[in-house]
């Protein structure tokens, strides 16, 4: 049974080792975030959830994809404590991931993916109930994110993807720490 067993992995691991494609690829997404606060100076502010964008650059060897990526968010700040505000907060970040993909005889594909990196946030033209802010910046925060995706292979080199990621910034001078779910649509080419 042991026997049978090991041979039947074998051959399973194998066929969907050699079926997955290999190569360098490039990916870009739009979306949109699902979170709505930010505690900024011990003040949190609530905003009109924006627009989230992103580019890779990566080589996947079979079942595994590693990248580079950049990441982009935009939101409207409207409100803190109950009184109005406005203002802009922007986040950027560059990530190294590593994603693990499930091919089988569909032409859907399952993905989970960890990475790590840094962060800057910014925060400009804040004016806090008519009164006008100082710009707040903070770079090089450290950052994680996880992600799920489900895709759909049109041919061998396009993938269209459906990707939830949940991205976490770490406690800085003037933020604090945050994790922010996005569901985005992002399109795959590998070369």
């Amino acid at each position: 049974m042991e026997k049978k067993l090991s041979i039947f992995s074998t051959l399973f691991l194998s066929s969907a080792l050699f079926g997955a494609p290999n190569g360098v690829y490039i990916e870009a997404g739009l979306g949109a975030s699902l979170e709505d606060t930010q505690t900024i100076q011990k003040i949190k502010y609530v905003y009109d959830r924006g627009f989230s964008g992103n580019v890779a650059l990566g080589y996947q060897i079979h079942l595994f994809r590693l990248e580079v990526e950049a990441l982009y968010r935009a939101d409207k700040i409207n409100s803190f404590s109950n009184y109005h505000a406005d203002g802009d907060l922007t986040q950027n970040s560059q990530m190294f991931n590593l994603y693990y993909s499930g091919y089988n005889s569909s032409n859907l594909v399952s993905t989970i993916g960890l990475g790590a990196g840094v962060s800057s946030i910014t925060v400009e033209n804040l004016k806090q109930v008519g009164t006008p802010q100082d710009d707040i910046e903070n770079s090089s925060i450290p950052s994680y994110q996880g992600m799920a995706s489900v895709g759909y292979i049109f041919d061998k080199h396009i993938t269209c993807t459906l990707k939830y990621k949940y991205l976490h910034t770490s406690k800085s001078d003037d933020f604090e720490a945050r994790g922010v779910s996005d569901i985005s649509f992002s399109l795959r080419y590998l070369f």
